[in-house]
């Protein structure tokens, strides 16, 4: 999911290579690749060409999903830590 997320406000704006995703992601290029046509085909980003480069922007509906991915994360990383309970003798 936190891949997902930082793939998606990466590519908010006016867009990013897929290079510039491999390198700011910290990521690999296969993955990146696998990953980015993914969101393509499920609507959150898309690829356009600017001068002849081609860039990912996240769209409307990335946007929103990048609303629901961060407020989960989010309340994912304030919940406590479960204590482990210690064994009674």
């Amino acid at each position: 999911m936190e891949i997902i997320r930082e793939i998606l406000i990466l590519s908010s704006g006016r867009g990013i290579t897929k290079t510039a995703l491999v390198y700011r992601a910290n990521s690999n290029f296969n993955w990146i690749n696998e990953t980015v046509d993914s969101l393509v085909v499920n609507g959150l980003i898309q690829k356009v060409v600017e001068d002849g480069t081609h860039l990912y922007r996240t769209t409307t509906k990335g946007e929103e999903v990048l609303a629901h991915l961060s407020a989960a994360l989010g309340a994912l990383s304030a919940t406590p830590e479960v204590e482990r309970a210690t064994p009674r003798f």
